[in-house]
């Protein structure tokens, strides 16, 4: 019989790097250059960050090196690059896949400051950005045969920022593979765990590790994950435009992963519960969380993710909600171990047009909540008084 292969638990916990003639923990290894080997002076002069060599510290390091194989370890893939943000690591994946004047197939709802993103992409270097809805395998076959040229990149989430929709992987992966066109997906809503892009035919996965990856709310990184070619050639990028991670952040990414499963479990039932408690409550127009109500999940994902919004019709209810408020702390981000709220027409939606805004689905007063692993009954208490408070007259 054979050998099972390690869980993902197991592999984030021992990853390639940390074997028996290694510490429990990486080493933070804080060198900025390295001495010269008849290697890596090789590797120097053909200008190559991703040999097994270090030269300097913005190419790569020990420390980096690590990180890279244990995010590589949670996607099950050939090879990983951590980098400076997420937004650092998504800006290198468009400038990989798509020269000036090149066709983007983006989906309809991204994260905001992917949106700035795609949107310099059209403005600056001539592109064409066509929009699909990621629920559809259809109406991305579609979007593809009305391109006016074959596009260079089919580009979605896992699950929407903000409205956390799930979308098709499988059946999305199969079109774009039919058409010849790559496939990539931001999978920091879904963190690895709540399906795995790669297994369901996505050809490369990135994301933001400040959320839930690092999970503790004291970094910043961004990481890829895919095939090893691809993977060295945004390396490559990334290195030529200095968005290298800080080994000391590198360091503490690998300490947040080995803690992923455990977080990410707690945070997604807390989700779960809340969204369908808050779901009774009259202030509530609307729940967005996967699988709540008639929504069914898509084959291949093992859960809704740790994260949920509520409409509460109002930009002034909205706010009457997240001042009051005490547990949840109002703040940009999410995925950390305390619980976080934002209101993304006012934070990471900002950026858009009231007009594009509401396009997208993203009122005024819609609330997205990332639970952290607190008690529920405690966030369920302090909601709870958000909402009432939402719910009282304003002006």
């Amino acid at each position: 019989m054979a050998e099972r292969p390690p869980a993902v638990a197991t592999r984030l916990v021992h990853p390639p790097g940390l074997g028996p003639a290694r510490g429990s923990a990486p080493d933070l290894v804080r060198a900025t250059t390295f001495r010269l080997t008849p290697a890596s002076e090789v590797a120097l002069a053909a200008g190559d960050p991703t040999a097994d060599h270090d030269v300097y510290g913005r190419w790569n390091s020990p420390t980096l090196r690590v990180a890279s194989a244990t995010v590589a370890a949670l996607y099950g893939a050939g090879a990983a690059c951590v980098c400076a943000s997420g937004t650092a690591a998504i800006r290198a994946v468009l400038r990989h896949f798509l020269p000036p004047g090149a066709v983007l197939l983006a989906a309809e709802i991204l994260y905001g400051g992917t949106e700035a993103t795609v949107a310099a992409f059209g403005a600056e270097r001539g592109g064409t950005v066509l929009r699909f809805d990621p629920t559809s395998a259809a109406d991305l076959e579609r979007r593809l045969s009305e391109a006016p040229a074959r596009p260079g990149l089919v580009y979605a989430e896992t699950l929407s920022n903000p409205h956390v929709t799930p979308a098709d992987l499988a059946e999305l992966s199969a079109v774009a593979r039919r058409a010849g066109v790559p496939f990539v997906v931001d999978d920091t809503f879904g963190a690895g765990l709540v399906a795995s892009p790669l297994a369901l035919g996505v050809d490369l996965v990135a994301g933001s590790a400040t959320k839930f990856l690092g999970g503790h709310g004291d970094l910043l990184a961004g990481y890829v994950a895919g095939r090893p070619a691809t993977v060295a050639a945004i390396h490559r990028l990334v290195a030529a435009e200095g968005a290298c991670l800080d080994p000391a952040a590198a360091y503490l990414l690998v300490r947040g992963l080995r803690t992923l499963p455990l977080r990410f479990e707690r945070a997604q039932a807390t989700a779960a519960e809340l969204a369908a408690r808050a779901g009774g409550h009259p202030a509530v127009r609307a729940v967005w969380y996967p699988g709540a109500g008639a929504r069914a999940l898509p084959a291949g994902f093992a859960g809704g993710g740790a994260v949920f919004c509520l409409d509460l019709g109002t930009g002034a209810a909205a706010r009457r909600c997240v001042d009051a408020l005490g547990l949840w702390m109002h703040a940009t981000s999410l995925g950390g171990v305390e619980s976080l709220v934002s209101i993304p027409a006012r934070s990471a939606h900002a950026s858009l047009s009231p007009q594009a805004r509401r396009k997208r689905g993203i009122g005024d007063g819609l609330v997205r909540f990332s639970p952290g692993i607190e008690d529920v009954g405690d966030l369920w208490d302090d909601l709870r008084r958000g909402l009432d408070a939402a719910g009282e007259a304003g002006p």
